[in-house]
């Protein structure tokens, strides 16, 4: 497998929380190559080409770039036809207030405003209409995909000094947080990003053809570039997902490494929800629902790969975890209904 970066379950489910994400679950997840079994796993993870495969999915399902979050949609090529107008501004104020207008002049669901202070520049979004998914998920959705695009304009990463939030903690999906240096408050009247002012002077560093093939190859790492996250489960699971040979570590060789004691990483992975145990064989899982649907691998080398030294064990394991074989499993036919 190779070394891609996962993003976490909780952002799947988000994506398909509307009406037409949940009355067509099945299909857009065979769709984008997604075991719909994940959803139950808390811990779960997909790959990034699995989410990018879902947006798009979702995207041409729908016929709308909010993928059924605001009342009346973005028609398709929205978000493409605002980046071709923003490129040919001078510096990043005019490309940001340009943006702003832009979505104000297509949408009444949400509205974008770009206001400086002496020290800072604030983007303000607000919300006008009802959403039919989580509020938390479309704000941070909203606020990581215009700071990486308006980074990538200038050539320079901006980070964010403070975020506001409309909504409480149990909202967020975290996807900022743990980006963010400075403050995080919630319940605010409405949501902004902070940033340092002087960043508007920067000149734009990209022109028309740059941007037409950013929009052609990689349209979807604006909403798929999800930072790490620094958890001990999270570390924990990041490397038994990307090394196959870390497979059987101990919990005791993964707390040397983390320069804490064995008692103490239990203690901090109790205070995270999960346990040694229940995390690795989640991976397990995982690895090998990919394995089986994404490669033509063995059921032996599927078996060593997850850290099973007899596919004896790993097929009890397995039916264990799904009620079918391996081989079951593989000859599943994938649900390949019409959206209708």
């Amino acid at each position: 497998m190779r070394r891609e970066d996962w993003i976490a379950i909780r952002y799947v489910k988000s994506l398909l929380a509307t009406e037409i994400g949940q009355q067509n679950l099945s299909s857009l997840l065979a769709r984008a190559q997604i075991d719909e079994e994940l959803l139950n796993d808390p811990g779960a993870m997909v790959t990034t080409v699995q989410y990018s495969r879902l947006i798009r999915v979702l995207m041409m399902a729908t016929r709308d770039e909010s993928f059924g979050f605001t009342a009346k949609g973005l028609k398709l090529g929205t978000f493409a036809m605002m980046c071709q107008t923003i490129i040919h501004a001078e510096q990043l104020e005019q490309a940001i207030k340009t943006c702003t207008r832009f979505y104000r002049l297509v949408t009444d669901d949400f509205s974008l405003h770009l206001k400086r202070h002496q020290e800072t520049a604030v983007i303000e979004l607000r919300v006008n209409a009802p959403l039919a998914g989580p509020v938390g998920f479309f704000t941070e959705a909203i606020f990581a995909m215009l700071m990486r695009l308006f980074s990538w304009l200038i050539d320079k990463p901006i980070v964010p000094i403070r975020v506001d939030f409309a909504f409480g903690p149990e909202e967020s999906g975290h996807s900022l947080k743990r980006k963010i240096p400075g403050e995080v408050c919630y319940r605010q009247p409405c949501s902004r990003v902070h940033f340092s002012s002087h960043l508007l002077q920067e000149d734009i560093k990209h022109d028309r053809i740059e941007l037409r093939e950013l929009l052609e190859k990689e349209t979807h790492r604006f909403l798929t570039d999800f930072r790490k996250e620094d958890s001990y489960s999270a570390r924990i699971r990041h490397s038994l997902m990307h090394d196959e040979e870390v497979m059987n570590k101990s919990l005791e060789a993964f707390a040397r490494d983390f320069g804490i004691s064995p008692s103490s990483l239990r203690r901090k992975l109790r205070e995270e929800g999960q346990n040694f145990h229940d995390l690795r064989e989640s991976i397990r899982k995982q690895r090998s629902l990919y394995f089986l649907n994404q490669t033509h691998k063995s059921i032996d080398a599927i078996a060593a790969a997850t850290g099973y030294s007899e596919s004896s064990t790993f097929h009890r394991a397995f039916k264990k975890w799904t009620g079918l074989t391996p081989q079951a499993y593989r000859q599943k036919p994938q649900s390949r209904h019409d959206m209708g």
